[in-house]
C-alpha cells in the first residue's frame, strides 16, 4: 500500500508539469461544420495566416551582385596609398510574417504584406579581388585599415543596387507568390492592397 502513494504523487506531479507547461493557444481555429455541409471558412482562414505567422520571417527573394571600390590614404602630403576592391556578395530579402493583416469579405481574402526588410549582406571575399598600390600599402596595417574601408564602402554601394526598383519591385511579386501559394491552398480568391 505505501508503494502505491509514492506512484500516486509522482504521476500527480507528472500531470501537473504537464498541464503548467501546456500552451495556452486556443484550438479552435480549425474547419467546423456550421449546418449540413456547410464549414466555417473564417476560422480555417484565421488558422491558415496564424500559422503563416508563426513562421516569423520568409526569405522571398535574393540579390547576387558584384560591387568596384576603392579608396585612397594620404599621410604626410607625401605617402599615398590605394586599393580596389571587386567583390561580389548575397543580399537577401525578408517578409517579416508577424506584420501580415488581412480583410475577409466571404469569397476574397485582401491581404496587407508588410514592407520587404533587408538582411545584411554576405560577402564572398573568397571570390574578391584586391589591387593595392602606393607607398602605404607596404605596411599591413595601412592595407587592413583600406581594406575595412573598402569594405564599408562595398556594403553602401551593394545595399544601393539592391534597392534600385527594379530588384524591389521583382522580390514584392515574388513575396506576393509566396504568400497567395499558402493562402490558395485551403480553397481562398486572395488579392492584395
Amino acid at each position: 500500500m505505501n508503494a502505491g502513494v509514492p506512484l500516486g504523487i509522482v504521476l500527480a506531479l507528472t500531470f501537473a508539469g504537464g498541464w503548467y507547461l501546456a500552451p495556452r493557444e486556443l484550438l479552435d481555429n480549425e474547419a467546423h461544420r456550421s449546418g449540413f455541409l456547410q464549414t466555417d471558412r473564417r476560422r480555417t482562414l484565421a488558422a491558415t495566416v496564424e500559422s503563416i505567422r508563426a513562421m516569423n520571417r520568409l526569405a522571398v527573394y535574393s540579390y547576387k551582385g558584384t560591387v568596384n571600390v576603392e579608396v585612397e590614404r594620404t599621410k604626410w602630403f607625401v605617402l599615398s596609398g590605394r586599393q580596389q576592391l571587386v567583390i561580389p556578395g548575397v543580399l537577401i530579402y525578408w517578409l517579416d510574417l508577424t506584420k501580415l493583416s488581412y480583410d475577409f469579405d466571404g469569397r476574397l481574402v485582401t491581404v496587407h504584406l508588410p514592407d520587404l526588410e533587408l538582411a545584411d549582406v554576405a560577402f564572398q571575399p573568397e571570390e574578391a579581388v584586391t589591387l593595392n598600390e602606393g607607398l602605404l600599402t607596404f605596411s599591413q596595417g595601412q592595407v587592413e585599415e583600406l581594406l575595412r574601408q573598402n569594405y564599408a564602402q562595398a556594403r553602401r554601394a551593394f545595399v544601393k543596387q539592391a534597392q534600385q526598383q527594379g530588384f524591389t519591385t521583382a522580390a514584392k511579386r515574388q513575396a506576393q507568390e509566396n504568400v497567395r501559394a499558402i493562402i490558395t491552398k485551403t480553397g481562398f480568391a486572395v488579392s492584395f492592397e
